[in-house]
């Protein structure tokens, strides 16, 4: 977990680049026709796109999910969507093979398998769906169409896998890489001077040092090994074969398709052209009829819920930060603490929601976001159950969420606990010296340039900075004591900012049980007294915006949108004719208003017809 950085620089008014003056008239651009006619088809297809009828269901079908490359934790609607964007996500995943398990329509499941851009957390998540509605008593058939060894993981579930004949099926083991950036900082003019608490605090290293310590090594090791235990387990279980013979067949790896059989890896050698006919001859149901692939999509679209939601579901997904919104940063997705806390909030005041399932994938963030989310999340146990199913990543702030919750789930693959705290700056001198630039600067008090990039701390400076995060430790040592019923030595044991697996973190204690969002649901309504039939679809808080609501979305606005707006007025008032905005600062306006924010679109539009 980091520290919350300096405030974001206050931009003032840019000098005028030209005086104002009534602009003649011009001729519309092409290149701006083409803008606007583009913004009007979006939002008349968002806007009657809800009175089309969605495709119907087929009598018999076989369902088919896609998981090749990445499926991510939840999907928003925005302008992608329209252009064929991702077929699904884990929580439509769920919705579908929920559905999909009591639908007397869909006789089975095909997993289209490839290479996978995801973490073994996640690659089980979707591994243990599979498996419950293969416990329906239907069948699961994976079709390889080439994989690695997390993709070929992900088979694992099914009755059968059948790997197409011209894909080789590369199982090779895993391996995790760390980079150690300091050295290649320091040749572009940058140092990171940062202060830490935990012995393996990673990321730190990471910044700071040019090669890892011995405890970086220790925990990587550890990690690895309880990754690879839980994969050969696995395949060895799914597979009939022993620990030892998947141990020796991985290192004999990657397999041609021929070899795969041989192996026993695979049961079926395809062409694709053939899948459809070995589907029907696997049976459809008391017909003769060959089932109609559908794909989570259009079947979702043809059917509703199995009954009424009582459990409501809470995404944490990406680097957590007090942000009123949602956005993107350099170092990925973010995860708004302002955003959670409303939808915190909305589950503990609506009566008919009875338990919070809280879905968390984050490596982290700053502090007082994740104290934010922390303290919300406190108060709604007080009120109704409260669960978290840990992703992916539920590392650092991540974890320090979680201690609040009645119970912690986490799959075995999922990287969470490091339990530390680091912060800083990068020191840009070098940098700044190498490109000419010249810094002057004016300061009231003794620490005002405590966060300045053109200098390090001084000795002062970084003791106020180890204070600070040696009581933000303190914190946070306290919160896992509390939330895990331990004394402090206990809690201290397992910090340091070490990362676990979801299996070492069960077997510290940081965890209450292996499983998934299933399992998190389930227990959820058994903490809440509800059935427990696994047919629950829980409530999205903040519910999933639709493609018109996206467009006219009257909610917070991210400061970078707002500062393009503002620059977007500036030029209309100041610049005659526009033509450098309409064919290049306009796109990169209207882009970021389009897809960060939909009010902004709707702000922008006055003056995009005015353009000439």
């Amino acid at each position: 977990m980091t520290l919350p950085s300096s405030p974001p620089p206050s931009h003032g008014d840019e000098p005028l680049l030209q005086p104002a003056y009534r602009r003649p008239r011009r001729r519309r651009s092409g290149l701006f026709i083409l803008i606007v006619i583009i913004v009007a088809v979006v939002g008349f297809v968002a806007l009657f796109m809800p009175f089309f009828s969605a495709p119907g269901v087929p009598s018999l079908c076989v369902l088919v999910l896609d998981v090749r490359g990445e499926v991510p934790e939840r999907a928003e609607v925005d302008l992608s969507m329209l252009l064929g964007g991702t077929e699904t996500d884990l929580v439509a995943a769920h919705a579908a093979l929920s559905r999909a398990s009591r639908d007397p329509r869909v006789v089975g499941l095909v997993l289209r398998v490839g290479f996978s851009f995801m973490g073994p957390g996640r690659v089980e998540e979707i591994r243990s769906l599979a498996r419950r509605f293969r416990d329906s008593g239907k069948y699961v058939i994976a079709v390889l169409e080439g994989a690695d060894t997390l993709g070929y993981s992900l088979a694992l579930a099914a009755d059968e896998i059948w790997l197409d004949r011209v894909a080789d099926l590369h199982i090779v083991g895993l391996e995790m890489q760390a980079f150690f950036l300091a050295a290649l900082l320091e040749k572009i003019g940058l140092k990171a001077d940062l202060v830490r608490v935990g012995r393996y605090k990673g990321t730190y290293e990471q910044l700071s040092s040019a090669a890892p310590s011995q405890e970086f090594l220790e925990a990587l090791d550890g990690n690895v090994d309880s990754l690879f235990d839980a994969l050969v387990g696995a395949i060895a279980e799914a597979r009939g074969l022993t620990a030892d013979a998947v141990r020796s067949l991985i290192d004999a790896g990657p397999f041609s398709p021929e070899r795969a059989l041989e192996a026993k890896f695979v049961d079926r050698l395809v062409y694709r052209d053939e899948i459809a006919g070995l589907l029907a001859a696997r049976g459809g149901g008391a017909t003769s009829r060959a089932p109609v692939p559908i794909g989570v999509r259009r079947y979702l679209q043809g059917t509703r819920p199995g009954g009424f939601a009582s459990i409501a579901l809470v995404h944490v997904d990406g680097i957590i930060a007090n942000e009123p919104d949602g956005s993107l940063s350099p170092m990925g997705a973010v995860a708004s603490a302002e955003r959670a806390r409303r939808a915190l909030k909305s589950a503990r005041e609506n009566p008919s929601i009875r338990a919070v399932v809280v879905r968390v994938n984050s490596p982290g963030g700053t502090l007082d976001g994740s104290e934010a989310i922390w303290r919300e999340l406190s108060i709604t146990k007080d009120v109704k159950p409260v669960v978290v199913s840990m992703g992916e990543t539920a590392a650092s702030g991540g974890y320090y969420i979680a201690t609040a919750a009645n119970r912690i789930l986490a799959q075995p693959g999922t990287i969470t606990g490091s339990i530390g705290i680091f912060g800083g700056k990068v020191i840009a001198a070098d940098l700044l010296d190498k490109l000419g630039v010249q810094v002057a600067t004016a300061s009231r008090g003794a620490r005002a340039g405590l966060f300045d990039l053109h200098r390090e701390f001084s000795q002062e400076e970084r003791a106020a900075m180890q204070r600070i995060v040696e009581e933000g430790y303190d914190r946070f040592i306290t919160r896992v004591a509390n939330g895990r019923d331990w004394d402090r030595a206990r809690a201290e044991s397992v910090a340091e900012g070490r990362v676990w697996t979801g299996a070492q973190a069960l077997d510290n204690g940081l965890v209450d049980q292996l499983g998934g969002l299933v399992a998190a649901i389930d227990e959820a309504q058994k903490l809440a007294g509800l059935p427990q039939d696994g047919l629950e679809e829980p409530v999205l808080l903040p519910p999933v915006k639709t493609l018109f609501e996206l467009l006219t979305d009257q909610g917070d606005r991210s400061t970078y949108v707002a500062g393009a707006i503002e620059v977007a007025e500036r030029a209309r008032r100041t610049t005659p004719g526009l033509d450098a905005v309409a064919t290049g600062e306009l796109l990169r306006i209207l882009r970021a208003a389009a897809f960060l924010d939909g009010r902004s679109t709707m702000a922008l539009l006055p003056w995009l017809l005015e353009v000439r």
